[in-house]
C-alpha cells in the first residue's frame, strides 16, 4: 500500500495535513509557530511542498 496516495490523501478531505520529512521540526514560542525543513501540505487529496530544507515558514 502506498501510504501517502492510498491513506493520507483520503484522510485529508475536509482538513489539512502537514507532512514532515526526517529532520524537519516545528518550534512553538509564545503562540508563534515556525516550521523548519522540508514539509508538504496535503489537503483535499492534493499535495504541495510548503517548505524546503534550508528555509522556515510561519504557521
Amino acid at each position: 500500500m502506498r501510504l501517502i496516495e492510498d491513506i493520507t490523501y483520503s484522510d485529508s478531505m475536509g482538513h489539512e495535513i502537514i507532512a514532515l520529512n526526517n529532520g524537519s521540526f516545528i518550534v512553538m514560542d509564545n503562540g508563534a509557530e515556525k516550521l523548519y525543513g522540508q514539509a508538504y501540505s496535503i489537503k483535499e487529496g492534493e499535495q504541495k511542498q510548503i517548505c524546503t530544507d534550508d528555509k522556515w515558514i510561519q504557521l
